[in-house]
């Protein structure tokens, strides 16, 4: 068996990583949450620019877009399943009755956090890939408002102003590579 100091180092350790997951979680889903909001808010300020719009549709299915977006944002900045350092008092009821030896109690408490940390990854990067997906949808909700706003016209001459602009740099760029 390690000597004592070891356990008791490595099961600090195993609390304070539970500790920062835990203020990473709470970091995401608070981005979660802001993001939401903020979508939620564009998607209000769609539906009420749409009566006044060139494609009032398309503004209103591109708000609906944005709540969809606001919806997975906010499932995305669940909490549930999370487990936090700690442990109550009742956790060790047995090992008080039982009279346990201070290093094999310690051992336990480090493999059921070390359990635990693998599992709040696993939340943690499920909650990430959440928003991302959140953060796509609302890339497509603003196209589908703004693309159709737009007349043919339009669309050509900002397509040729960025074709330009494109080549300009390219240019630019291998000019600077001699």
């Amino acid at each position: 068996m390690a000597d004592k100091t070891v356990v008791q180092l490595a099961y600090e350790l195993s609390e304070k990583r539970l500790a920062s997951q835990l203020s990473a979680g709470l970091a995401a889903d608070a981005r979660a949450m802001g993001f939401a909001a903020i979508m939620i808010a564009a998607a209000s300020i769609l539906a009420g620019l749409a009566k006044d719009s060139a494609n009032p549709l398309a503004m209103l299915i591109g708000s609906v877009i944005l709540l969809a977006s606001a919806g997975l944002a906010g499932i995305a900045a669940r909490p549930l399943k999370f487990y936090m350092p700690g442990a109550k008092f009742s956790d060790l009821s047995e090992d008080i009755e039982t009279d346990a030896k201070f290093i094999d109690v310690l051992t336990e408490l480090g493999e059921y956090n070390d359990q635990n940390s693998v599992e709040n990854d696993a939340v943690l990067n499920g909650n990430a890939r959440g928003l991302r997906v959140a953060f796509f949808v609302s890339m497509i909700g603003v196209a589908a408002a703004a693309v159709p706003q737009f007349d043919e016209d339009v669309v050509g001459k900002a397509t040729h102003k960025v074709a330009g602009l494109y080549e300009a740099l390219g240019d630019e760029l291998s000019f600077k590579n001699r």
